[in-house]
């Protein structure tokens, strides 16, 4: 999984740098029915593609399980939002879904500004 990896570390080994191979994320199955009917909160980050967050995400809250998001990256939380408020169809329906958001400061203040 990991053989496509690649990270810069500085010299007192903080990471500068990473690219990753995300292509793990199309092979994480979907939480049955079953499953989330005995869960009381669904933990999601932001490296699914859109669509399969906001599946997950709208089904959860649909079953009265809660929902937490972490943003994992400015990137990914701008795109999610841009996403989740550009669509007609969505229209702030992931956000909406949302019980807890684990944003550190700069993800917020993207989140926040791709909102405006």
């Amino acid at each position: 999984v990991f053989e496509k990896d690649f990270a810069v570390l500085d010299g007192d080994g903080d990471l500068q740098t990473a690219i990753a191979d995300m292509s793990i994320n199309s092979k994480i199955p979907f939480p049955s029915f079953e499953v989330l009917q005995h869960a009381k909160i669904l933990i999601l980050d932001a490296n699914p593609k859109f669509e399969s967050l906001l599946t997950a995400a709208t089904v959860a809250r649909d079953m009265g399980v809660e929902v937490m998001l972490e943003p994992t990256s400015i990137p990914k939380i701008s795109h999610l939002a841009i996403k989740d408020y550009v669509s007609k169809d969505t229209n702030g329906v992931l956000l909406s879904c949302l019980t807890y958001a684990t944003p550190n400061v700069g993800e917020l203040l993207a989140w926040a500004d791709a909102l405006i």
